[in-house]
């Protein structure tokens, strides 16, 4: 939860509230000033905050936060072709915005708290339009675009370093990010990382070590276990915050068995796992860019073979478990062709399951079963605690709780909160939310996704 006053925390529970916006714009670069609009040129600001989309399973999948900016074009300043207008020019994808909800206080002042850090993508606004839009992402969704580099297979790394590889992989440091340390107790004997998206990867890792994966307002990416859970931070009720409650009995998303595999890795001995004939090599040397293994992904390299390679030479090598890149230098006038040939040990896997059953849920659905198979997992002990965690979340039909409030734009993801409906029949439960979706056009709102904090543990 985000540190505020004595004053907020009273003025945000009031019956009557003034809660305004404002967002600033680096319309000239990040490292000019921004541009700063305030409640007069904003129709509205609305805020999309959650730790997993909809994906697939019950688990979700990596996620990033979104913002809607609906601002003022009474004199068609935001209109992309006036040539006369104070924005011509600047109105771009990968802007950098910080928006803002304040808070009038009793002694009339505002208390203002960032939103985060975002960078727009498309804007939206006809001549004559009375309003324009900017979609907005935050950083996550920019990491999360990028391709998998080239990374070396590792042997016995904790959870803890397997993100901290892939985040420096992309090039962050360690001030971009902050891992549960938890993460440094449980070690994973074989790590590779999957060709494709940082999205992928870092889906992969969350479903594999029951995390989540979020950008906090400070811009660091924050990277939690799920069932590591505080005391509620706030008590929402429904003579101050909550507009009404509901908690689905949706038997469509209940499983009463999890079902999770066991991939054992295995090192396969020496073949020829990439064979490329007639590579051209000018006189300037050439750099042969992640070629793609045959088999991947690979345990180790053992030798390069370039036959007819007098005058080459390699400069440099960069290794990863699906591909390398040669540098390859030339020391004659010459263009030469040679072919290249990798030879190496590409990994297999020893397979097995572990299935386990809720009774109760069995008993009212029968045998219906959530299937998990992630490279990650690579022991039954594992396997058995990945599916009895998920169980104990996909059996209960109740475990998810919706709630529609005024909203505390100081909440954020992973706190847990009290909420207490007694109109709706919701007694004292602590939640954790998993989506906020704050709607400002005016007045505030936000409506809730949660989870019930005794299925998350």
């Amino acid at each position: 939860m985000i540190t505020t006053t004595a004053a907020y925390k009273t003025a945000i529970k009031e019956p009557a509230r003034n809660i305004k916006p404002k967002v600033e714009i680096y319309f000239d670069g990040e490292s000019s000033p921004a541009t700063e609009l305030g409640s007069a040129n904003i129709a509205g600001i609305d805020f999309l905050n959650e730790t997993q989309a909809d994906g697939g399973t019950p688990l979700g999948v990596v996620s990033s936060d979104e913002i809607l900016l609906t601002l003022r074009n009474d004199e068609n300043q935001f209109l992309a072709g006036n040539a006369s207008g104070p924005y011509y020019g600047k109105l771009l994808p990968n802007i950098k915005i910080i928006p803002y909800y304040g808070l009038q206080l009793a002694d009339e002042t505002f208390e203002w708290l960032s939103l985060g850090e975002y960078w727009t993508t498309d804007w939206d606004v006809n001549s004559g339009d009375a309003f324009a839009t900017v979609n907005c992402q935050d950083r996550l969704f920019k990491l999360g675009e990028k391709d998998i580099p080239l990374i070396p297979t590792a042997e016995d790394s904790t959870r803890y370093q397997v993100w901290e590889t892939l985040f420096n992989a992309i090039g962050l440091t360690a001030s971009d990010y902050d891992i549960e340390a938890s993460l440094a107790n449980d070690t994973v004997p074989i790590v590779y990382y999957s060709k494709g998206k940082v999205r992928n990867a870092m889906t992969e890792l969350a479903e594999a070590f029951n995390c989540n994966a979020t950008v906090g307002r400070n811009g660091k990416i924050i990277v939690t276990v799920n069932s590591t859970l505080s005391a509620s931070v706030l008590t929402m009720q429904d003579t101050d915050l909550i507009y009404t409650s509901n908690m689905p009995q949706k038997f469509s998303n209940v499983y009463s068995e999890v079902k999770v595999q066991s991939n054992q890795p295995t090192v396969k001995t020496s073949q020829s796992i990439l064979n490329v004939e007639g590579v051209n090599i000018p006189s300037t040397g050439r750099t042969l860019d992640e070629l793609a293994f045959s088999s991947a992904p690979s345990a180790f390299i053992e030798y390069i073979k370039i036959p007819k390679s007098t005058h080459l030479s390699i400069n440099s090598i960069s290794i990863g478990a699906q591909g390398i890149t040669l540098n390859i230098n030339n020391d004659v006038s010459a263009q030469k062709s040679v072919d290249v040939e990798i030879f190496g040990h590409p990994m297999g896997t020893i397979q097995d399951e572990v299935e386990v059953r809720d009774t109760p849920a069995y008993n009212k659905i029968g045998v219906k079963q959530l299937s998990i198979d992630n490279y990650l997992i690579q022991s039954n002990e594992e396997a058995t605690i990945r599916a009895t965690s998920i169980l104990t979340l996909v059996s209960d039909e109740s475990a998810y709780v919706e709630l529609s409030t005024r909203g505390d734009f100081s909440l954020e993801l992973n706190d847990v909160i009290t909420a207490i409906d007694t109109t709706n029949k919701l007694s004292s439960t602590e939640v954790v939310p998993t989506r906020y979706n704050y709607n400002y056009n005016g007045g505030l709102s936000c409506d809730i996704i949660s989870v019930k904090k005794s299925a998350r543990e």
